[in-house]
């Protein structure tokens, strides 16, 4: 949060959504990983706020083009 705040402050209004995304970014990363812990050590049904899609993993062999 002290880096998106100090980005924030030092790029003036064109910092704020920056330092908002990388946050945004940052929280999205910490229930990802609370989800994964919780699925993995718990018998118990998984909380509202942990209720989120995980990102789609590529599929191996496959590349991407453009």
């Amino acid at each position: 949060m002290a880096i998106g705040l100090a980005s924030g402050l030092l790029l003036g209004p064109f910092g704020i959504p920056i330092a908002a995304a990388a946050d945004a970014e940052r929280e999205d990363a910490r229930r990802l990983f609370a989800r994964e812990v919780h699925l993995r050590c718990s018998s118990k049904p998984l909380p509202k706020n942990l209720e989120i899609k995980p990102p789609a993993k590529p599929k191996p062999g496959r590349t991407e083009r453009a």
